[in-house]
């Protein structure tokens, strides 16, 4: 059922449909190539090109899209955890099944900084125990022209891992790594924080 935004009147947030999987896919990618400065990369939006099957038909995903009159505004996923990603995280998490990733946080620059992001992220954090998990994890790239970083950390995402300190990684693809406790984050909401 679409949730009216608090900031942005018009704005709703709902459940994610296969008619909007295109335009959803079209405002990652326009993130990932403004925001971040990359391009597209088969192996990494791979979720992105079997959308209908990782998010709108896998039991425990979600995929939530904003919409004003205009269209697809924003979105953002959970979705299982793909055991990918640096050692560290891996070795983290394990086999462990309650663990989800949230995914594909994008909103178009116009309609930024009214807490619509913000927004995505609540419905997603509040609906992840449903799906079985406890934990969220996600990723974001280190250093890019607009960094999301500083959201996460004040959303109360907790960093567990620096590809840079690796030494592994090309900067310029490096991520840093974060950690979402479920109910933590829930109380955090419903104590409006």
């Amino acid at each position: 059922m679409p949730e009216p935004t608090k900031n942005l009147p018009g704005v709703s947030v709902r459940d994610a449909r296969p008619q909007d999987l295109s335009a959803v896919r079209g405002l990652v990618l326009t993130s990932v190539r403004e925001d971040h400065g990359l391009d597209y990369n088969p192996i990494w939006h791979a979720d992105l090109d079997r959308a209908e099957d990782c998010y709108l038909r896998d039991p425990r995903a979600a995929l939530l899209v904003a919409e004003a009159g205009e269209g697809i505004i924003g979105c953002g996923g959970v979705r299982p955890f793909r055991r990918r990603g640096p050692e560290p995280v891996q070795r983290r998490y394990g086999l462990r099944e309650d663990v989800g990733e949230l995914v594909r946080v994008a909103v178009l620059p116009r309609f930024r900084q009214n807490g619509l992001a913000r927004q995505v992220c609540a419905r997603l954090v509040n609906g992840a125990d449903h799906l079985g998990y406890g934990v969220l994890t996600l990723h974001t790239p280190a250093v890019t022209p607009r960094s999301a970083v500083p959201f996460w950390r004040a959303l109360g995402a907790v960093q567990i891992h620096d590809d840079r300190q690796d030494g592994l990684v090309d900067p310029a693809v490096a991520s840093i790594y974060f950690e979402i406790d479920v109910a933590v984050a829930k109380r955090q909401l419903t104590a409006g924080r």
